[in-house]
């Protein structure tokens, strides 16, 4: 006959068993199969270092997953508008928020985006000061939408500290920051060590880009993001 004690432990061990059916990370959330529908101007800033070789195998493996991170979002002015420059030593920007409402259209000018100058360096907060104006209004920033900056790094700045401080701007602008990092020698930069840490996405090489996207849109997708109010005042002139 069983004692009180080996029921008890019985029960626990089904409780416990039932309870890993169904987990935040094994269930279906309604964004992977009806499409984000977050009211976002969000800006891809993509690293663009190394690229002016023949191989251009970082920049298409970025490029890649940036195209599939934006398959997700709904498109139009009532949802994502998405707006994209990449950087190596200078910054270009390539892509506007009101330019593309089309997946496909959207998809084929990410993986078209160039890389300009290719060089050796890396200066992320080029980009990030760059996009402070990217969400005006003239240019499809929409007054009562979040605004959502993703730094796609796979390489180290040039100046760690400034890469930091752009970033701290752009918050205190009412910019959300996202930081995608790819290999251990970014993960100890001020940008991803003083950041919230349910904001970095890191990753130890290209090939594993993948695995953060669904982490990145849930972070978008499920309201979780602390979004403030946005002014377009210069980042540069707020203390």
């Amino acid at each position: 006959m069983m004692t009180i004690c080996t029921l008890a432990i019985l029960a626990l061990m089904l409780l416990v068993d039932s309870s890993l059916e169904e987990t935040p990370e094994t269930s279906v959330k309604q964004w992977q199969t009806d499409g984000c529908d977050a009211f976002a101007d969000i800006v891809l800033i993509i690293d663009s270092s190394d690229s002016g070789r023949k191989d251009n195998k970082k920049l298409n493996t970025i490029l890649r997953f940036s195209a599939d991170l934006t398959d997700t979002f709904k498109l139009g002015v009532d949802y994502a508008q998405i707006a994209a420059v990449v950087y190596s030593n200078t910054t270009q920007k390539q892509l506007d928020l009101i330019q593309i409402t089309d997946h496909a259209q959207l998809r084929k000018a990410i993986l078209g985006l160039t890389s300009f100058n290719g060089s050796d360096e890396a200066k992320p907060y080029h980009g990030l000061d760059l996009i402070a104006d990217m969400f005006r209004p003239d240019l499809g920033g929409r007054y009562n939408a979040g605004k959502i900056a993703v730094l796609i790094m796979a390489k180290a700045s040039d100046i760690p500290d400034y890469t930091r401080n752009s970033a701290k701007r752009l918050q205190d602008q009412g910019v959300a920051v996202l930081v995608v990092a790819v290999g251990k020698p970014l993960w100890q930069e001020p940008v991803i060590a003083e950041s919230n840490s349910k904001d970095v996405f890191l990753v130890e090489k290209l090939g594993d880009l993948s695995k953060v996207r669904d982490r990145i849109t849930s972070r978008i997708c499920e309201g979780r993001i602390k979004l403030s109010n946005f002014t377009t005042k210069n980042p540069h002139d707020l203390k």
